[in-house]
């Protein structure tokens, strides 16, 4: 028995020694990996790509930080251009009917310092016209032929093309100054190739203190509502409608407004509406970026750019500005439960209105 755990020892110390011989290599093979993020708008008067590469070293990650050249590439290495083209009738590419030379930027947009290098920092820019009803196809192509090119596709999420003769509002009416008011609900015609759609609601107001009399003029951005998937309407030609209310944008306003100031009340001023349109590709990588729930935790991969990582896509916008609230919501939207405690006021008959909440009671309107 002795010698049988002398043996056994022996084998133990043999079997980890060796063991401890062979190195483990964490690194893969070095490959130049291309990172792009971009999404073109035919609205927008400049479209930017940012364009990166992949690190690895056997140094730990922190120790490439602060060095440009793991991050970025040289503009003598890469060349970054747009083709575009009118797919045929059986869908095929064919050949590009234009071609567009991106610019390297190193001043229009600045970084915030942080653990990254800053340094040689740029993003790639054009001017030129990007047409809604073309397709677009990226390619960063590198001077080393040992690098493969890296590209990827996108459709344009357009304005102008929709089915139903334009990416617009319906409601609130753009075109009746008098009917231009907001209390909740939403409706706009489809824009072509969008699969997902985000509202943003701006509220503007201004705060007067009432001891000095001093005015500020502020505003609040308010992520109002997200549609994709199912709530998309399949007959391109049928509106979207967002059946919201007064309440939505009244807990929207007591989650995200600062808290008030002494002495000080609130007036509101207009709205601002912004409905994004985003394309095919858009709404996959927001939904593969969301929380995972479950006990499964894996998310398939993104295949949008070849030989690279990152998202090309498109989004485009339509914005109505100068919304007034609806004239019911205008006179007792200060009163409501929920905003009771944020200040609201309103100016009627040449008094100042606003809501106490009284013990027992509730909101109560004063007036002075």
């Amino acid at each position: 028995m002795k010698y049988l755990t002398i043996f056994s020892l022996l084998a133990f110390i043999t079997l980890f020694s060796s063991s401890c011989d062979n190195d483990f290599n964490i690194n893969d093979d070095w490959a130049d990996i291309t990172v792009v993020y971009g999404l073109l708008d035919p609205a927008a008067d400049t479209n930017w790509i940012r364009v990166q590469r992949a690190y690895l070293g056997e140094a730990a990650a922190s120790a490439s930080y602060g060095e440009p050249d793991s991050v970025y590439y040289d503009t003598t290495a890469i060349s970054v251009y747009l083709e575009a083209y009118s797919r045929g009738a059986d869908g095929s590419l064919g050949t590009p009917v234009n071609t567009i030379f991106l610019k390297p930027d190193f001043t229009s947009r600045k970084l915030d310092d942080g653990i990254y290098s800053t340094d040689d920092f740029r993003l790639y820019r054009t001017t030129e016209t990007i047409e809604e009803d073309k397709t677009y196809k990226l390619v960063v192509e590198k001077s080393n032929a040992k690098h493969p090119e890296a590209s990827s596709i996108t459709e344009i999420v357009g304005i102008q093309q929709s089915s139903n003769s334009g990416f617009r509002f319906v409601l609130p009416n753009p075109n009746v100054i008098a009917a231009r008011t907001f209390n909740g609900n939403l409706k706009w015609y489809q824009s072509d190739q969008a699969e997902i759609y985000e509202v943003d609601v701006y509220f503007y107001y201004k705060e007067v203190n009432r001891q000095t009399g001093a005015v500020e003029h502020l505003v609040q951005k308010l992520d109002y509502t997200t549609i994709e998937g199912a709530q998309i309407p399949a007959d391109p030609f049928e509106t979207i409608d967002v059946d919201g209310s007064p309440n939505n944008i009244y807990t929207l306003l007591a989650s995200n407004l600062p808290e008030l100031k002494p002495n000080t009340l609130r007036f509101f001023k207009s709205f601002t509406v912004i409905i994004w349109a985003g394309g095919e590709d858009l709404a996959k990588y927001i939904d593969l970026n969301r929380p995972t729930e479950g006990v499964n935790n894996s998310k398939p991969e993104f295949p949008d750019i070849e030989n690279g990582t990152g998202l090309f896509s498109s989004r485009t916008s339509i914005m109505l500005d100068e919304v007034a609230m609806s004239q019911q919501m205008a006179t007792t939207y200060y009163l409501s439960s929920t905003l009771c405690e944020k200040g609201f006021a309103i100016v009627t008959s040449g008094d100042t209105c606003y809501c106490e909440r009284i013990p027992g009671i509730g909101p109560e309107r004063v007036c002075d």
